[in-house]
């Protein structure tokens, strides 16, 4: 095997071979990384179409324009604001029966305040795996053109809370 004389120049040598295979082992570990890690948020968004879909909005809502869907490498959200004359403890029991029917069980409930006043509003989320449903009621006092949303996410639980 070839190796230089000069001390400096086996130096070098040692630095640029151990840089070369620092980098062939990163790129392996991504590559590895990559084929075993979470499914892409696309993926999962088709899941949560399929799975608002199956949940039956409460008679006589009405949807506020179209529902959002987004989704990002690890996140997914489909989105709804929806009108009703409904209050909460209506819209918690009918989407505590119809989320049942579906595999969902309730994993969390709290108040909701807009900037510490308290409007009645009130968050309820349902956990099915991985995934959430939240049902966001905005409050007797509140005025903010919708009456809740209905939203089922993936990757979101920093922001909407999940399980606990």
């Amino acid at each position: 095997m070839w190796l230089p004389k000069s001390s400096v120049a086996r130096a070098a040598l040692v630095v640029t071979l151990t840089a070369v295979a620092l980098a062939v082992l990163g790129l392996a570990m991504a590559f590895a990384g990559r084929l075993m890690s979470k499914p892409h948020g696309s993926s999962v968004l088709k899941v949560l179409e399929q799975e608002y879909e199956q949940v039956r909005p409460p008679p006589g809502v009405r949807l506020l324009g179209a529902l959002s869907r987004t989704s990002k490498t690890s996140q997914a959200l489909v989105d709804g604001n929806y009108a009703t004359a409904a209050r909460y403890p209506e819209l918690r029991s009918y989407y505590d029966n119809e989320l049942a029917r579906h595999g969902w069980t309730p994993c969390g409930e709290r108040s909701l305040k807009d900037w510490f006043t308290d409007l009645g509003g009130m968050s309820r989320t349902y956990c099915k795996r991985e995934l959430r449903a939240h049902l966001q009621y905005a409050g007797e006092r509140a005025n903010y053109g919708w009456d809740f949303a209905f939203s089922m996410s993936w990757g979101l639980d920093p922001l909407f809370g999940g399980p606990g």
